[in-house]
């Protein structure tokens, strides 16, 4: 009788789900922080690099004419 008690309360099929559903909730919870820091930095770093070739584009390909045209007295 003591054993199937024991049977019947661990290796019932709902328990051990709600048992694996609150570990991973609490897993979920826990890396949270972690993975939104992970995505806001590597997004910084994509829209950082993105604002440093359009930058660049723009100092490197229209104003150097520009400033070179303003120099000589052609703008």
């Amino acid at each position: 009788m003591q054993r199937n008690k024991f049977v019947e309360l661990v290796y019932n099929p709902a328990r051990i789900m709600f048992l694996l559903l609150s570990i991973l909730y609490y897993v979920s919870i826990q890396f949270f922080d972690c993975w939104q820091l992970i995505t806001e930095i590597v997004f910084k770093h994509i829209i950082q690099f993105k604002t440093s070739m359009q930058v660049t584009l723009a100092c490197n390909f229209p104003f150097p004419k520009f400033v070179e045209g303003v120099v000589k007295g052609q703008f």
